[in-house]
């Protein structure tokens, strides 16, 4: 599994660390990998961002933000993306890998399936939007599950 955002610093690492907890769980589950459209490269998660996961179980303090490369997209089985945005640099980047790329929101609730950007919002924002990454990959799991 891929999980890509636009700077891979807030949602997309959270998202890949909440799975590959539950993978040390059960191993049996596909492995989760992070990255984002962003150049710039090699940025921490800002400290209130990290307080927020953690607060949920989630250690964001070593990660370093990457850029998503070819190899990683031919790679994933699938790859979530948060927003329409980085759907839509998915279609002008990879563009042959748009039949496995999927709105993660999607899986939790169909009526906003976009997982915003908590970037420059208030206080607050990233523990929703961890809330709903949480919510999501759980119905994820719970798909996978079944089928294993």
């Amino acid at each position: 599994i891929l999980f890509l955002c636009y700077g891979n610093i807030l949602r997309s690492p959270y998202a890949e660390a909440r799975w590959n907890v539950w993978r040390q769980q059960q191993p049996e589950l596909p492995s989760a990998s992070s990255a984002g459209f962003h150049d710039n490269t090699n940025r921490e998660t800002p400290t209130r961002f990290q307080s927020a996961a953690a607060h949920r179980g989630i250690d964001l303090r070593a990660h370093r933000s990457r850029r998503v490369t070819e190899a990683e997209v031919a790679e994933a089985s699938v790859i979530f993306v948060m927003d329409l945005r980085n759907l839509q640099d998915m279609q002008r980047e990879f563009p042959e890998a748009l039949g496995k790329t999927l709105l993660l929101g999607a899986l939790g609730d169909a009526e906003e399936p976009e997982i915003p950007d908590p970037y420059g919002q208030p206080i607050g924002a990233g523990g929703a939007v961890y809330r709903q990454i949480d919510s999501t990959l759980a119905a994820l799991h719970m798909r996978l599950a079944t089928h294993m």
